[in-house]
């Protein structure tokens, strides 16, 4: 038997933590990298930092191609053409593909929060900039931890029988940088990347 637990995976009766594999911009397409591009099918993978555009592409494909997706985009970032040329890089059917494929654009983190709550775990889910809207000045830190939490046990629920991927930025707030601890307690997988300025030397 085998499934997903918090902060990583029950098999066979053995608890594994999850996996963290830390990346520099000079490792972006190390072996360890291209799993980003092949999600299981169920789970939880948290990407922490900014990882190159094309890997993330890649794994929005992959699960595109395996059927429906639904993408919440708390940044407003997303840019569905660059997704249909990546998909149009690895199948012919381009607007099946991208049909598959639903973006959600909330205005506020209460309204990730009650997408999360009514999301069923019929089709995959990428979170992109999960925290960002959990990171606004104007919310109380109470009130972003309590939220997080909720957001969490919803992500919990999808990611034991879905693909579940998500993106965070490190917290522009230091009394929002607990944050993150919610997120990786619930991935079985984490991917951290070291921005540029992070990795020269002194």
């Amino acid at each position: 038997m085998r499934g997903i637990r918090s902060g990583g995976i029950y098999h066979n009766g053995r608890f594994s933590p999850p996996q963290v594999i830390e990346l520099t911009p000079h490792s972006l397409y190390a072996d360890e990298m291209n799993h980003l591009a092949h999600v299981q099918n169920r789970g939880v993978t948290a990407v922490i930092g900014t990882p190159p555009e094309k890997a993330l592409l890649e794994a929005m494909t992959q699960l595109a191609l395996m059927g429906n997706v639904s993408l919440i985009d708390s940044a407003e970032q997303f840019d569905k053409q660059l997704l249909a040329d990546e998909v149009r890089q690895n199948t012919s059917l381009v607007d099946e593909t991208m049909a598959r494929v639903r973006v959600i654009r909330p205005f506020t983190c209460h309204q990730v929060v009650q997408h999360l709550e009514e999301s069923q775990p019929t089709s995959a889910l990428i979170l992109l900039n999960f925290l960002t809207l959990f990171y606004v000045e104007t919310l109380p830190d109470s009130e972003a931890v309590r939220l997080v939490r909720s957001s969490v046990t919803q992500i919990r629920r999808l990611g034991r029988q879905v693909p579940v991927v998500l993106t965070v930025k490190p917290a522009p707030l230091p009394q929002r940088t607990g944050l993150l601890k919610f997120i990786r307690g619930v991935a079985h997988q984490v991917y951290v990347f070291e921005s540029p300025s992070d990795t020269k030397s002194p």
